[in-house]
């Protein structure tokens, strides 16, 4: 858990991460290393499809 101040102090770089945070935000940072663990690939095959649902073209 981090403190509700805390986020907003790094984002404006009067803190800066350090420890067990700092940890988690590298691992974060690389969606591959966490992808297997939440099903990420599903969720964003979900995603690129809910438009067509709307009418509304994904293709790129």
């Amino acid at each position: 858990m981090v403190a509700t101040k805390t986020v907003p102090s790094w984002e404006q770089g009067t803190r800066r991460p350090s420890g067990a945070a700092l940890r988690m935000l590298q691992i974060l940072h690389r969606p591959e290393t966490i992808a297997p663990l939440v099903n990420f690939r599903k969720f964003n095959d979900k995603r690129k499809h809910a438009g067509n649902r709307r009418g509304i073209s994904t293709a790129g």
